[in-house]
């Protein structure tokens, strides 16, 4: 009968402390497997791609806010946007064009203390114009 040495004796190292990839599926038919590396991994993010993230949700919600979107965007104007000329950023976060860029709300107030012509309240919650906002508050019903 073979000694086999109990479990414990014999990895001398922590699994635990192990890189984690997908298992080999094989490459058949010639194709070689190619996993993901660890920086690939879900969730992770590197600086670069954040700040591309960051970029494209700002110039989006630089568009938002341009003369040339709000003159056409009345739904913005009178259904978000509130009577002090504020809109929420979580109302913002759930336009189509910009979720599909990020939905990470700390993203978006990166990207909008990027853009000067805004102001953001104190506490990130809603955006605005810093100049003229008065003049694109529209009134429910007119």
């Amino acid at each position: 009968m073979n000694y086999m040495p109990p479990m414990a004796q014999a990895m001398p190292f922590d699994v635990a402390q192990l890189p984690m990839y997908p298992p080999y599926m094989g490459g058949g038919m010639g194709m070689p497997f190619i996993g993901y590396m660890p920086e690939m991994m879900p969730g992770m993010s590197s600086q670069p791609q954040r700040q591309e993230v960051v970029s494209k949700a700002q110039r989006q919600i630089d568009y938002y806010f341009s003369k040339e979107n709000l003159i056409k965007d009345v739904y913005l104007r009178r259904h978000i946007m509130d009577t002090q000329g504020w809109v929420s950023l979580t109302s913002l976060a759930q336009f189509p064009k910009l979720a599909h860029i990020t939905s990470d709300l700390g993203m978006l107030v990166e990207a909008v203390g990027n853009i000067q012509k805004l102001e953001m309240k104190q506490d990130a919650s809603a955006v605005r114009l810093r100049e003229d906002w008065q003049g694109w508050v529209l009134q429910p019903g007119t």
